[in-house]
Parts: structure tokens; C-alpha cells; sequence
């Protein structure tokens, strides 16, 4: 029983009202500003992309995609989309099933407006965990700071240019697991991390690796050798460290994020695509380049042309340098792995939304490393980070101990399972005086924790040197450099440099082609069919059934459209072209304004 609740009420000092209106006022700052950052990043995102939409800017042909994905999903149907070819079953090219929750959405509003709404939602809203938990280990300036350098990243403007995909979706996800990581609360990590494998098929791999760190950080410290044994059983006390990790809530979490991540990989790629994809195999294993057998070469290979080191540049500077120090970097490997190895110059670089879902990676790497020891874990007072009964994500050896803010523990297999009950030991009303030093304070505040029993070996913190004001100020200043180095470049500078853009001149006319070839009396069934090239294939989803130009093998088109000025020689007269790409068949210009043309289907040719 403490004192505090040994003592009747009427013997609590009155404590003046003026104290506690500041933290009240605390509390609720805690809470309001991370979803202030979150709601910023939402609604300049949502503006960002609604220029886009209301242009006509089509940087690619994905949101086609998703938009007639979606489309099947509201009605209930399997993801059937034409504009990949003919009944091609989308969850044949990526598995992504959590896509279904698209359907409810385009079903409200069936447009592509609603997928890049969403998608500014998913990304800016993933804001909130991040800043929250920055708030709470660097503090409130600080943290708030490094919150706002996250949303407003150049990974995230990134993926907002890029109009929808999937990954949208794994950004929150990633952000609201590592968050927990950090927190020490393994069981929560499950339950965000686990949903990344219906995300995309190669996120399995990062799932896997989020867990194999679990279970490392849960490790209990390498013990010393006895004299005169200096070749002692590694492997035996290796394997002795992995069964007591295993042996605590943290590494039993973390052992399963690797079986579920692995599972789910290996059942995606080598089963679930094959058997749905038309081809029977996985497409993307021919976006590896060739690999040279000279270990040396492939390594010149991966890290070459230079983009991917700029991209690599630019992922350290967003952990503030010394984040890469962190265990939560081998999360990287899998998505950069495949990037990199791929032979598609676009995975690359840093401009589309490849990185988007490194950014709450490489910050939380650097909140990992300077974050300041005993933060109070979401309001709560529970044991200090440091202490024998703070394994959080795990207690850790030596070598790896209190590598983040719930990093370090004992060696006592049982003491990981408290720290599920929240981090340690500040005040989470203070602004970070004193926090470096857990355990300070009154031996009654939550600020305190007992001694540690002498015998319990308490790894030492391989990172103490680096928690310290200076360092945590220069790494969130690295990490508003990653963006700022960018800033004329940045799609929201870009786009709002010079304040809100007029509308592009050839917008009306672009949305009119769509009206035209809604408005064609189909030969057969209730919508007419449509062919298009790539630049209103998302306009035309909600009305039409719509195909690629670009596939072979697609049916007779009841029209055909084409934005002209894209296009060079006989391409421009789109009467010519659709009698050309469909012999046999007669058609009409039915709209032609500023480049944008439709020809409608009259009949058979004679």
C-alpha cells in the first residue's frame, strides 16, 4: 500500500487550485496538438490532391485502378479491373484486401475524389501517433516540431502527388505500431502490426522484422564468461537468451509478428497471386534486375545511380542522423531491398510514395535513440524504463540494451511482462527538466522508482551519451532538413507556392469529354464500354465500363477517348485511331474540345 492511499481524504493537503490548471490545461495540450498536426497534414494533402483532381493531373494510371477496384467493392463484387485487361481479378497483381474498406466509402461517393480523400486522411491522420509519442520522449517543443517535420515530409507530400495507392493504408498502420514499440506495450504492437500483410504481399517481411526486433530487444543481457572459459557456449547461451525472451509478453508478441509476417508472405506470393493472376505466376519478379555474381558489382548495383544514395541521404537526415542507430532500421531492408534490386528507375528516388511508409520508420528510430528514459507511458506512472521491470518491447543485452525509450531490462524473464502496463517513470506533465536521470525526484512521486534489487543485472544504456538536449535538438533539426534541402520541389510548394492555383485551362474541357462518353448509347448493357488512354481513365470509372488502350484483347468500345495533345501523328484524329485499333467497326467524333476527343461507335463497317 503507498502512502497516498494509506492516508484518509481528509488528511491530503490542500493543494492551491492555480496548480492545477496548468496541467489540466497539459493534458489536454497533449491530446489537442497531435490531432492539430494530424488535421493540418490531412486538409493540405486533401487541398493538394483535389488540384490535381480538379486539373485533370494524372501522374500514372493507378487511380483508374483503385477507383474501379473500389467501385467493385461497393457492389459487392470481386475486384474485377478491365483497365489491367480484360476481367483481370486485381488481387492477382498486389494483395491488398484491405482495400475492402474502400467500397463502403465509393459506394457514399462514387468518384476518385473519394480514394484521394481517404488517402489524405490515412496519411495526414497517421500524424497523431507520431507527434504524440515525440511529445511525450523529446518533449513538448521538441516533439511537436519533429511532429510537424513528419507530416508535412517529403515521403508523405510524395505519396500524396502520387495520387492513390495501397500503401495508404500501411502508413497509420506502421506509425500507430511503432508508436506503441516505443511505449513499451508489445500487445498493442501486435494489433497494429498485424494488419500490414493485407496491406501488400512484401510487407510481411517488414511485419516479420518489427517482430524479430521484439525479441531481441526482449533478450536478458549476455551474461560475462567464466574465467579461464573464454570460448563458452555461444550458441547455447544464445539460444538460453532467445527462450527466456520468449518466455516474456514482449518476445512472445514479437515471435509472433515473425511466424504471422513469414506466413503471410510466403502465402501471398508463392499461392495466393499465382492462383488468381492470369498468367499463374507473380508479375513483379521480372522488376528484378539481373545480379552479378561478383558480391562487390551487385553491392555497386544496388547502391547505384545516385538517386538511391540521395534517397538513402535523405532517410538518415528524417532519423536525425543518430536514429540510425536504432534496431528499428533493419524495418527499412524489405521495402528498400526490393526498390533498389528492382530494375524500375522509378522505385528509386524519393519523389513518389515508395518512402511513404519509411518516414514513420526512420522517426521513430530517431525517437528511439534520444528519446529521454523514464517519459511517462500515455499517462500513466508505471515502473521506469530502466528498472528490472521495464523490458517494454524488451530488455536488451549489452550490446543492444535501452536502444530506445523502452529499450533497456533485466535479465529476469518474468519483468517483461509488466511493462505492457505503460512507460515509466516521468511526469507527464513535465516539459522534460531532470527526466534524463530516471528515478529523481521525491521517493513518493511518479517521477521515482526503488533501487534495484542487487541481484538483478540491469543492462547499462548504450545510448545514455546521446539523450541529452543538444543531441535531441540537432537530430529534429536533421529531420526538418531532410524536408527542407526539397522545399522547391515539394508538391505543396510547388502547387502553393504563389497561392491558390487558378484552374488549368483545359480542366472543363476534359471534364466535358467524360460527360460525352457517359452520354453514348451503349450497343449492349446498361453502361456504355469505353476506351481510353490514361488521363481520364479515373473520371470514367463511375458510369462506364472502362478499358486501357494500351492492353490487347480489349471488346469493341461504344467509345473511344483520347486527350490529342498527348499524342503524336495519326493518334491525333481519334476517329481514324478507333477504326484503326478496331477494324471492321465505324465510328464518329462525338466531342472534340482542346485536345480532348471522343469518337462514338456508328455501326459495322461496310
Amino acid at each position: 500500500m503507498t502512502a497516498q492511499s494509506a492516508a484518509s481524504p481528509d488528511d491530503e493537503p490542500t493543494v492551491p487550485e492555480t496548480t492545477h490548471r496548468p496541467r489540466s490545461r497539459r493534458r489536454w495540450d497533449d491530446l489537442l496538438v497531435p490531432w492539430l498536426v494530424g488535421l493540418a497534414a490531412t486538409a493540405a494533402f486533401a487541398a493538394l490532391s483535389w488540384i490535381g483532381w480538379r486539373d485533370v493531373s494524372t501522374p500514372s494510371w493507378d487511380l483508374g485502378i483503385f477507383t474501379q477496384l473500389a467501385r467493385e467493392y461497393s457492389e459487392l463484387s470481386a475486384p474485377i479491373v478491365d483497365i489491367k485487361g480484360d476481367g483481370f481479378n486485381l488481387l492477382g497483381d498486389h494483395f491488398h484486401p484491405i482495400l475492402v474498406l474502400l467500397g463502403p466509402l465509393y459506394a457514399i461517393h462514387p468518384s476518385g475524389w473519394t480514394l484521394l480523400l481517404a488517402q489524405a486522411a490515412l496519411l495526414g491522420l497517421s500524424a497523431v501517433p507520431v507527434t504524440s509519442v515525440a511529445r511525450q520522449f523529446l518533449g513538448r517543443a521538441p516533439g511537436t516540431v519533429l511532429g510537424v517535420a513528419y507530416a508535412f515530409s517529403w515521403g508523405l507530400q510524395g505519396a500524396a502527388f502520387a495520387q492513390f495507392h495501397e500503401i495508404a493504408f500501411g502508413v497509420p498502420l506502421v506509425a500507430l505500431a511503432l508508436a506503441a514499440f516505443l511505449r513499451g506495450r508489445p500487445v498493442a504492437v501486435v494489433g497494429w502490426a498485424a494488419p500490414l500483410v493485407f496491406v501488400k504481399e512484401d510487407l510481411g517481411l517488414t511485419v516479420a522484422a518489427l517482430g524479430a526486433v521484439m525479441v531481441w530487444r526482449a533478450m536478458p543481457p549476455r551474461p560475462p564468461h567464466p574465467p579461464g572459459e573464454p570460448g563458452a557456449d555461444r550458441l547455447g547461451v544464445t539460444l538460453d537468451r532467445v527462450d527466456r525472451s520468449l518466455g516474456t509478453t514482449a518476445g512472445r508478441a514479437g515471435a509472433t509478428l515473425v511466424l504471422w509476417g513469414a506466413a503471410w508472405l510466403v502465402l501471398s506470393v508463392l499461392v495466393i497471386l499465382p492462383a488468381l493472376n492470369p498468367g499463374g505466376s507473380y508479375d513483379y519478379v521480372g522488376r528484378i534486375g539481373e545480379q552479378n555474381s561478383d558480391w562487390f558489382a551487385t553491392l555497386a548495383t544496388i547502391l547505384w545511380p545516385p538517386q538511391k544514395l540521395l534517397t538513402l541521404v535523405l532517410l538518415a537526415l528524417a532519423a536525425g542522423i543518430v536514429g540510425v542507430r536504432s534496431p528499428l532500421m533493419w524495418l527499412l531492408l524489405p521495402t528498400l531491398g526490393w526498390r533498389f534490386v528492382g530494375n524500375v528507375p522509378y522505385y528509386w528516388g524519393w519523389e513518389w510514395h515508395y518512402s511513404a511508409v519509411l518516414v514513420p520508420v526512420v522517426t521513430a528510430g530517431l525517437i528511439d535513440v534520444v528519446g529521454r528514459r523514464g517519459a511517462a507511458g500515455a499517462g500513466t506512472a508505471g515502473p521506469s524504463v530502466e528498472g528490472p521491470s521495464s523490458a517494454g518491447p524488451g530488455a536488451a543485452g549489452p550490446e543492444s540494451a535501452g536502444e530506445g525509450p523502452a529499450g533497456a531490462g533485466s535479465g529476469d524473464p518474468e519483468s517483461a511482462d509488466s511493462a505492457s502496463a505503460g512507460l515509466g517513470a516521468g511526469d507527464p506533465d513535465s516539459d522534460g527538466a531532470g527526466t534524463d536521470s530516471p528515478g529523481s525526484g521525491d521517493p513518493g512521486s511518479a517521477g521515482s522508482r526503488p533501487a534495484d534489487p542487487p541481484s538483478l543485472h540491469v543492462a547499462p544504456d548504450a545510448h545514455a551519451a546521446l539523450r541529452t538536449p543538444a543531441i535531441r535538438a540537432a537530430a529534429v533539426l536533421a529531420a526538418v532538413a531532410s524536408t527542407a534541402i526539397l522545399w522547391p520541389r515539394l508538391p505543396l510548394v510547388a502547387t502553393f507556392g504563389d497561392g491558390w492555383p487558378e484552374a488549368a485551362s483545359r480542366a472543363e474541357a476534359a471534364h466535358g469529354a467524360v460527360e460525352a462518353a457517359w452520354a453514348v448509347e451503349p450497343a449492349d448493357g446498361e453502361e456504355p464500354v469505353v476506351v481510353s488512354d490514361i488521363f481520364l481513365l479515373a473520371y470514367l470509372v463511375p458510369e462506364a465500363r472502362v478499358y486501357w488502350l494500351g492492353n490487347e484483347g480489349n471488346p469493341v468500345p461504344d467509345a473511344v477517348v483520347l486527350d490529342t495533345w498527348q499524342r503524336d501523328g495519326n493518334d491525333t484524329d481519334v476517329e481514324a485511331f478507333a477504326e484503326r485499333t478496331f477494324p471492321g467497326w465505324d465510328y464518329a467524333v462525338a466531342y472534340d474540345v482542346d485536345g480532348y476527343a471522343v469518337a462514338e461507335l456508328v455501326g459495322v463497317r461496310d
